[in-house]
Order: C-alpha cells, then structure tokens, then sequence
C-alpha cells in the first residue's frame, strides 16, 4: 500500500482518533506539506502564522524540517505517528534490505523519559486494527514490523 504521510494522519483506522480533532489542524497542515499535497487556502494562512512567513516555499516535498514548538504542542505525537508510517508505507523495505538486514527508523530523545513517551506513542499505533497485522513484534525497546523495518527509541545522553 503506498500512501503519503497525509493520508496516513487523516485516516483514523492508521493513524488513531488522536490527529482527527481540530487542535491537530497544523499538524495536519504540516503533514501535507511533507507529503508534498496542496494545500487549502486555511492552511496556508495557519502555516504562514505558525512559520512567520510571508510565503511558503514552492519546493514541496520538503526534504529538511526543522520544527521549533512550546510543551504540549504535540511534537512526540507526530513524530511517532511519522516513525509508524516511515516503518511501513514510505517504501516497500523488502525491496532495498537484504537478507537479514533490518531497516531501522530511529526516534531520537533528549532523556529516557522523553524516549518513553515516543515509545509509548508508537507503540500504541501497533494496536490499532489496520496497523495490528504488520507488527511482527512488540518490545520495550523496539517495533519489528513484518516488512523488515524496525522502530528503535534511543536517547541523546552524551
């Protein structure tokens, strides 16, 4: 199945009830401009009022985001929400990984208790129906996904 990043937030069946209410707007926003999708004429003055510019770039799909947002503003949400869909739609992994070779989305935190929660969010992805049957296991460290990729939560601790 190749869907974009998009498709992936607005469908409730993969991404969960969480990116279906009206304060994950900009985050639905965001996500179409990742995924390269036009944009409604709302979002993109939501967009110009969250960036500060005056115009958005043309070059969509980006290919670099540097997100700077306040506590609670959803960052972890999204990022695992993005990590479940890069493990299992942005690519057909058993196409490019050779035999035995996994191929790793890692989630980066600052402190192991900022990697839990990121871990928990992707982890409760793994629970939803059309997300269930691609999960080949489920740890405390990682997600293996039956396609070969693997979610890793690690820490930045140096």
């Amino acid at each position: 199945m190749s869907i974009t990043f998009a498709e992936f937030l607005r469908d409730p069946d993969l991404s969960g009830a969480d990116f279906q209410v009206p304060t994950m707007a900009t985050w639905q926003a965001l996500a179409k401009v990742m995924s390269g999708e036009a944009l409604t004429r709302r979002e993109v003055e939501l967009l110009k009022r969250c960036t500060g510019l005056s115009r958005l770039p043309k070059n969509m799909p980006v290919r670099t985001l540097i997100l700077l947002c306040g506590r609670r503003a959803g960052k972890s949400k999204f990022l695992a929400a993005f990590a479940v869909w890069v493990a299992l739609f942005a690519q057909d992994w058993r196409e490019v990984l050779s035999r035995g070779e996994r191929g790793v989305v890692l989630l980066l935190s600052h402190s192991k208790k900022q990697a839990a929660v990121l871990s928990r969010y992707a982890s409760g992805s793994c629970h939803l129906p059309d997300i269930a049957p691609y999960v080949a296991r489920l740890t405390a460290d990682e997600i293996e996904f039956t396609n070969g990729a693997v979610i890793e939560v690690g820490v930045n601790d140096d």
